[in-house]
């Protein structure tokens, strides 16, 4: 997804107040909503962000979301926020390894960035 570090605040807020709708490009939103859709049964579902680290050479790490499957308001509800273990930064946390889990595109920071300055 490209480094977070210098849009962390305004994305990373976004992300975490479940203000997807606004943040994401369309197309993404459209199929993560219709895939939440088809999750509704369950009680939590987890959503991975990858990031690029430029800082310090670990290269790619894994953001992952837990959240509730359904949409109210055009807002998804986040309800924590799971870090890959230092030692293997891509790997699944094992708390969420029951969550069904959706995987965002590693250039959606791009595209978001792209989506912002178009509008």
């Amino acid at each position: 997804m490209g480094s977070l570090d210098s849009y962390k605040d305004e994305i990373l807020s976004q992300l975490l107040d479940g203000d997807w709708k606004n943040l994401f490009p369309t197309k993404i939103y459209i199929s993560l909503e219709e895939w939440l859709q088809r999750q509704t049964e369950k009680s939590a579902i987890a959503v991975r962000f990858t990031f690029f680290n430029p800082v310090n050479d670990i290269g790619r790490y894994a953001v992952y979301l837990v959240c509730n499957p359904k949409v109210k308001a055009g807002k998804v509800e986040v309800r924590d926020l799971k870090f890959a273990l230092d030692s293997l930064p891509l790997a699944i946390p094992p708390a969420i390894y029951e969550l069904p889990l959706y995987c965002m595109p590693a250039d959606l920071l791009q595209k978001i960035l792209k989506k912002k300055k178009s509008s």
